[in-house]
């Protein structure tokens, strides 16, 4: 089987599907993906090729322009030209990657989606329910808003619009893969039947760090608690990087810091910091005690899986709806104020819990072993070639 796999040019995005990609290739399939021309480098180290977006190439699949027709446009072209090379018998794509919804509908190819940690629109509702709580409404919304995305970009190339329901939104393909379990979705509605649990896809590439590796050492043998921080893109919101550093400078704690997604003033590193574009949280996060970050999948999933309590600042773009989750399964404490922002008391007051509160700590260990059996991309490379077996048979019938 030939998979051709389409991605949002983003780390959080990518990565995973290169993990998948890896998973899908040692059953015997081939793969190539598109995406933007800045991870042909990353795709190249792991003997994967990133076919370009036409004999003159260029950006592609820009995350910030997701649900832009234009720029949906773009990752249409985009696909066409690479299936022109690589006649492939499936797509495999990402969340908000609009695309290649459109180019499967018309080339009647099979498509599966890889989605974020939370499920992010209506459950199975029944047709009376009226949305009640912020949670509820907000999951109104962003249906609605999707579906005007979606129907924007299906205009742009002619296709009628579509009036789905929450039974069977258009935009998950044929297969839709959630990187949760059940103990976290707790979804007392149920969701559409395209929709599998699928646990954690985070993969990151190896990169020994000699400096990384003895500044975690001397953490571990100094017994001071390791805390890792990522505050990621605050879409304009006040950002929570200058409380971190008041409250935390000169105390008896580590901080491992990945800031190269933060908008704003850096400042100067502390001495008890480590400060980075980008740090691997495998590295990292075995020696952590807890993590400070925003509700986005990576690093929400890298705590769940290593058994660490979160911090969680919600900063808007379904950042809360995986931070409501882990708060409500007791593995971390949440911030959802984020017009407001947070202040520096309550950063203190909440990193003395995360260092101190057992249950915190209990509780994210056992969502650890829920995702640990959970399959993750072994899982999602079954369910495709699943998903290629059933299309195969329906097309024999055609």
């Amino acid at each position: 089987m030939k998979l051709l796999f389409c991605s949002l040019s983003s780390y959080g995005f990518v990565y995973p599907l290169i993990g998948i990609a890896q998973a899908v290739r040692s059953l015997g399939h081939e793969v190539m993906f598109v995406t933007g021309p800045e991870f042909s480098q990353t795709l190249q180290n792991e003997n994967f090729s990133r076919i370009p977006r036409g004999g003159k190439d260029g950006e592609s699949f820009d995350v910030k322009t997701w649900g832009f027709p234009l720029s949906v446009g773009i990752q249409i072209k985009h696909i066409e030209y690479a299936l022109s090379m690589f006649p492939a018998d499936m797509l495999v794509t990402t969340q908000l990657a609009l695309g290649p919804l459109l180019v499967a509908e018309r080339r009647r190819l099979p498509v599966a989606v890889l989605g974020l940690a939370s499920y992010m629109w209506p459950p199975l509702w029944p047709s009376d329910f009226e949305p009640k709580s912020q949670f509820e409404r907000r999951l109104q919304w962003r249906y609605g808003d999707m579906m005007r995305h979606f129907n924007e970009a299906r205009s742009l190339f002619g296709l009628p619009a579509v009036n789905g329901d929450c039974a069977e939104p258009p935009w998950l393909g044929d297969l839709f893969m959630i990187q949760t379990v059940p103990e976290l979705e707790r979804n007392e509605f149920g969701l559409p039947s395209k929709v599998h649990f699928v646990g954690s896809c985070v993969w990151e590439p190896e990169s020994p760090d000699t400096e990384l590796s003895d500044w975690l050492e001397e953490s571990a043998v100094a017994g001071e608690p390791v805390i890792y921080v990522q505050p990621g893109r605050n879409f304009g919101f006040p950002s929570f990087w200058p409380h971190i550093r008041e409250v935390l400078t000169g105390k008896k704690v580590r901080v491992a810091a990945s800031l190269g997604k933060m908008t704003g003033d850096i400042g100067d590193a502390p001495d008890n910091f480590f400060v980075r574009d980008h740090l691997p949280m495998k590295m990292i996060l075995p020696y952590s005690s807890a993590v400070i970050t925003t509700g986005h999948t990576t690093s929400v999933l890298g705590a769940l899986t290593h058994g660490l309590p979160s911090l969680l600042i919600a900063c808007g773009s379904a950042t809360e709806d995986v931070a409501e989750r882990c708060e409500s399964a007791g593995a971390a404490l949440c911030f959802y104020d984020y017009e407001r922002g947070v202040d520096t008391p309550f950063i203190e007051k909440a990193v003395d819990e995360l260092l101190s509160n057992k249950l915190l700590k209990e509780r994210a260990e056992k969502l650890q072993i829920a995702f640990a059996r959970a399959g993750g991309a072994n899982l999602v490379a079954e369910l495709i070639e699943k998903l290629e077996v059933a299309h195969r048979k329906v097309d024999s019938r055609r």
